[in-house]
């Protein structure tokens, strides 16, 4: 028996050494041979049955697992104590105590979802402030002089259908205007006519989509210098697409003359029917 226990603390510390050879690996595998030779006793003096026991037969992997993975200073049993935490000791009190493994699985496959859910949820908050802050970025770096106006190089939305433009922006007339912008810019002899350019067909079907650009207000004619005169415009949707209340649109006045009033524009007030 005390051979038995030597060999047993002789496998325990040189299973500890921070550095290891083919000779420290042979005196590990010598003394886990000679503890099987003499185990034995252990059972004809009745001090215990068997030897089934998991951590005794990981006995036999160690000189592998330090092969492979390094010295055993390099990991520990932690990892796999927390997951009896999570696996056994919380799934079991989230039972009734009867049939308890359907019920236990039945939580951990719970709290796997949640977890991945919370995961998503995090990934696409972040991916939804990177772009914004890189958007951001953009605008405050790229300027262009001659025009006061700053955007992006990479649009927040890249090629996006025009149907979902319509549905996402509600902009109903939106292939109209685009069309008739599309066409003052065609040569003289291009231009089609008022009455064919409602069935003019558009060369694409896609378009990048800018949620945000920048102008500097003393282009517009204000008394303001540096980075206070830079203002920003948003046209943003909603992330359900159709719900326009978690989005932002902000309202802009573009005079198309240089007919206005030192206080305003001039314009017509439409009217307002109740029903």
């Amino acid at each position: 028996m005390v051979a038995c226990y030597r060999v047993l603390l002789d496998f325990i510390y040189i299973s500890q050494y921070p550095l290891h050879d083919e000779d420290s690996l042979g005196y590990l595998e010598e003394a886990l041979e000679q503890y099987h030779v003499n185990k034995g006793i252990l059972i004809d003096l009745r001090i215990h049955n068997h030897f089934n026991i998991l951590k005794l037969h990981s006995m036999q992997h160690y000189a592998e697992c330090i092969q492979n993975f390094g010295t055993t200073d390099n990991y520990n049993m932690e990892m796999f104590e927390h997951f009896h935490i999570d696996y056994a000791k919380e799934g079991w009190r989230a039972t009734n105590f009867r049939d308890e493994l359907p019920q236990m699985t039945q939580w951990l496959s719970c709290q796997e979802k949640v977890t991945m859910f919370k995961t998503y949820l995090k990934d696409y908050h972040w991916t939804e402030v990177e772009k914004e802050q890189e958007e951001q970025d953009a605008l405050e770096s790229e300027t262009h002089p001659g025009v006061g106006l700053a955007i992006s190089k990479k649009p927040a939305s890249p090629s996006q259908p025009l149907s979902s433009i319509i549905l996402k922006h509600r902009c109903p007339s939106f292939l109209h205007h685009l069309r008739v912008y599309l066409n003052c810019l065609l040569p003289r002899g291009q231009v089609i006519s008022c009455i064919q350019l409602p069935h003019a067909r558009l060369p694409f079907d896609r378009l990048d989509v800018w949620h945000t650009f920048k102008f500097s207000l003393d282009t517009l004619g204000n008394d303001v210098d540096g980075q206070e005169g830079i203002d920003s415009v948003r046209a943003k949707p909603g992330k359900s697409g159709g719900d326009i209340g978690d989005g932002r649109f902000d309202v802009v006045v573009v005079a198309h003359s240089g007919v206005a009033e030192s206080t305003g524009l001039e314009g017509a007030l439409p009217s307002i029917t109740s029903y």
